[in-house]
């Protein structure tokens, strides 16, 4: 079990660690002195390893407050490889403060919002409105028999 945290942790860390070492070592410069821990988490990283926890934790519910088994299997894996780790509940806010009026959506020569990693083209289907768009909301549109599938979500 130790393995697969510290492959996990390699997995979640190796861009961090590539981000904070992006400039090249010449030949003549030493490498950096790493800790015993991140020499671990650096020698246990694979591509299946990768691989693998990327299917993990992309798959299952995603929204808020929704699919804690996830957060508790890393505290878990963390805590059998000799980490403290601990799963903290911490007040959140789920509502945005809304302005009156939003001066920017008005600009002539504003740039509409996109989602950037969707693919080109436009999008026609009948919508449904979901409330704010929490579990308990979908829950209940199913439980009324309303079709969600092939629909445009509205929050």
């Amino acid at each position: 079990m130790a393995s697969h945290l510290l492959k996990l942790g390699t997995a979640l860390l190796v861009l961090g660690v590539s981000a904070s070492s992006s400039t090249v070592h010449s030949k003549r410069q030493a490498s950096p002195e790493l800790t015993d821990n991140e020499r671990l988490l650096t020698n246990s990283i694979s591509n299946s390893s990768i691989s693998q926890y990327s299917f993990y934790y992309t798959q299952g519910l995603h929204l808020a407050g929704t699919n804690q088994s996830q957060a508790q299997y890393t505290a878990d894996l963390w805590a059998e490889a000799g980490f403290d780790s601990r799963l903290d509940r911490l007040p959140t806010r789920a509502e945005e403060a809304v302005l009156k009026e939003d001066p920017v959506t008005g600009f002539p020569n504003r740039v509409p919002t996109f989602h950037a990693y969707s693919a080109s083209g436009s999008v026609e289907a009948e919508y449904v409105y979901v409330g704010i768009g929490q579990l308990p909301d979908f829950e209940r549109l199913l439980e009324l028999g309303v079709e969600l599938k092939g629909k445009i979500a509205l929050s």
